[in-house]
């Protein structure tokens, strides 16, 4: 596989994780 592949389909998948952590967090504050 692809090493600079692998790397952009983690950093994706990472902000994926990090948009959903804020979303959490907002209907948290509410």
């Amino acid at each position: 596989m692809n090493s600079i592949l692998f790397n952009e389909m983690t950093i994706f998948l990472w902000n994926i994780d990090i948009q959903c952590i804020r979303y959490d967090t907002q209907l948290m504050r509410n």
